[in-house]
């Protein structure tokens, strides 16, 4: 079918496609080739099934894009804290409920279309229009061969046909849209003062009676919290390395297993050009020969711009055959060519050399010891494991357990939820995973935790040993605290009455002079957005000048707690509709987009009903790789 792709133009970009492929496929995922028969999909959408396989392929992918981001050690575990394992499943689903839909209204993709979309995507084009080897480079640096591709494509095409049904909407009706757009954007200008602390003057200290009502009516504010004693097993494989011999044998076969990563084939960082003209080809050539500089003769020949002519450090693997052998025979620096291939006259030059490299077994001896070594103490730590759980469903302690085994069972000193000791500070040593504290504070005394694998790969139970409930201070100890909260509270609540008979005093006399009375000075506000913070008058006052009429007095607490605003409402500034064209053009394309996003979303839900979609939550926990879930299908 794609004979027309055979025939392609000049250049290569190397190792660029795995973002723009994951971005062109953002909404239905790539999942459709990777289907394989099993008994126990992790989902089943009418007459179409997730197998696990298909399932781990995506998940795999996503948790290498996720890596780039948060770095080498991000695993299949911390993907499911973060519900990665659920979007992938979703996405999956969605592309498989809009596939269907699509065949079954008679929806289809022909040949020429598939071949038009490949040869204008910009990801694929050289100089002289679709590049023929970039698209191969691009499909096997993603593990993709030209059939997977096409149908990848294919099926993504149609599902555009019919989410396309829904975005590619005309703009809002301007009916619809100017009200919304008027209210959004209409502004309100109002005068001000701040009633600040100070109005107040000094308030009289309070009495004992006072005193005592205010601490009984706030008992949680002046008590000591929950403590409790933990003691906890933490276990990981490095604890088990102790217990580990690696012979001479251990060593060498896993140098045979892992050769590979101690390999690697040459490389080299090489520029390129291509002259599909013969005598042009001839005439660069001799030019070349003659000794001009060779980005310069690029550019004039064949268009190319010096940042545009590296490879990148590509192994012989990445290029066609007769380019490989010259590249990597010539010596760093020369200029080689032309080279007759399939795009015309190819002239290369090589950078830079990294020769190929081959570690010895005496080389990577201490690597691979290390390797092993925490291979087997992983192995130890699972039959630890096993056997601590055999022997707690016999009945056995924790404690005896970790005796028997020779394991460290810590105990903590008393600690409140947060980790701090009974003066408030940081106990130190502390398993660092937050379910060593939200476990611990959730059971009942003398009761402990199953032993969970955690996202670091270790395995901790915690047992409560003591709990030491929560108690009132005496007040004897807590008097000063409590005489400074009665206070705040009592200036706080005089100043917001302060503040409200001045907004009565001002709806009957001069608003300038109720504020002198409290010695502010009234003035002219900014013009207020709707739902927008003003830096003089913080949120709560503007918000009211939206709901009131000219004229209408509010009130409401100042930034940052300095105090209360008091405010008239003076005029409304409408939105001047000739100036903000541009604005609600922008607005009416803005609400399309949002309706049919809407509707979108319905017609997934209405799919998800009509093909019946269910989920195996066991096949789907074993495809993540954690243990399986109680319940499922």
């Amino acid at each position: 079918m794609l004979t027309i792709l055979r025939k392609g133009a000049t250049s290569w970009v190397a190792q660029i496609f795995i973002m723009t492929l994951s971005l062109s496929f953002a909404f239905v995922g790539i999942q459709g080739i990777f289907r394989f028969a099993g008994d126990k999909p992790i989902a089943v959408i009418g007459n179409e099934r997730i197998e696990s396989q298909a399932y781990g392929i995506e998940f795999k992918r996503d948790i290498e894009r996720m890596r780039k981001s948060f770095g080498a050690g991000f695993d299949a575990a911390q993907a499911k804290q973060i519900g990665l394992d659920r979007q992938v499943l979703e996405r999956m689903i969605n592309t498989n409920m809009f596939e269907q839909r699509a065949r079954d209204i008679g929806l289809a993709v022909g040949d020429a279309a598939v071949v038009n979309r490949i040869q204008t995507e910009p990801v694929f084009q050289g100089v002289g229009g679709f590049d023929r080897l970039q698209f191969e480079v691009i499909l096997r640096n993603n593990n993709l061969n030209e059939a997977m591709y096409v149908n990848l494509l294919r099926s993504e095409m149609l599902r555009q046909q019919l989410v396309d049904t829904f975005r590619n909407q005309p703009p809002a009706p301007i009916a619809m849209t100017e009200p919304l757009f008027r209210r959004v954007r209409e502004e309100r200008i109002g005068q001000f003062f701040i009633v600040g602390d100070k109005a107040l003057g000094t308030l009289p200290a309070p009495s004992p009676e006072q005193i005592e009502s205010y601490y009984r009516a706030n008992e949680a504010r002046f008590s000591a919290p929950e403590y409790r004693r933990l003691s906890y097993l933490d276990l990981t494989a490095k604890d088990m390395t102790a217990q580990v011999q690696v012979s001479e044998e251990d060593l060498a076969s896993a140098f045979e297993t892992h050769k590979d990563e101690f390999s690697a084939p040459a490389r080299r960082e090489i520029d390129q050009f291509v002259v599909s003209d013969k005598a042009k080809a001839a005439e660069v050539s001799a030019k070349l020969a003659a000794g001009a500089d060779f980005a310069t003769i690029a550019q004039e020949a064949a268009g190319i711009k010096p940042s545009e002519l590296s490879l990148g450090s590509v192994t012989a693997a990445d290029l066609p055959a007769e380019v490989a052998i010259a590249a990597f025979d010539a010596p760093v620096g020369k200029v080689i060519g032309p080279i007759d291939t399939a795009f015309g006259a190819t002239f290369l030059r090589t950078t830079k050399e990294v020769p190929a490299s081959n570690k010895t077994f005496e080389q990577v001896k201490p690597e691979l010891a290390a390797k092993v070594s925490l291979e087997k103490a992983t192995d130890i730590l699972y039959e630890v494991v096993r056997k601590i759980e055999d022997r707690r469903s016999g009945g056995e302690s924790i404690s005896v357990i970790a005796k028997d085994l020779n394991l460290k069972l810590s105990t903590t000193e008393l600690l409140d939820a947060q980790g701090n000791d009974r003066n408030n500070k940081p106990v130190a040593n502390l398993p660092q995973d937050p379910k060593f504290l939200t476990d611990g504070f959730a059971l009942e005394a003398d009761r402990e935790t199953d032993l969970v694998e955690l996202a670091t790969g270790r395995f901790m139970l915690v047992r409560v040993e003591e709990i030491v409930p929560q108690a009132l201070k005496p007040l004897a100890q807590v008097k000063p605290e409590v005489i400074a909260a009665w206070s705040a509270d009592e200036r706080a609540a005089k100043l917001k009455a302060l503040a409200t008979s001045l907004v009565d005093k001002a709806k009957q006399g001069d608003f300038a002079r109720v504020a002198a009375e409290v010695k502010a000075i009234a003035k002219m506000s900014n013009p207020l957005q709707r739902n927008r913070p003003d830096p003089e008058m913080g949120s709560e006052v503007p918000n009211a000048l939206f709901a009131a009429q000219p004229g209408g007095i509010v009130s409401g607490l100042a930034p940052a707690g300095t105090g209360y605003v008091v405010a008239r409402l003076e005029r409304v500034v409408p939105v001047d509709l000739v100036r903000e064209a541009a604005g609600l053009k922008s607005a009416r394309n803005d609400l399309a987009n949002s309706i049919s996003g809407d509707l979108l979303e319905q017609y997934q839900v209405m799919l998800r009903v009509k093909y019946d979609v269910t989920i195996n939550e066991q096949s789907l926990a074993r495809a993540v790789g954690v243990a399986n879930p109680s319940g499922g299908n």
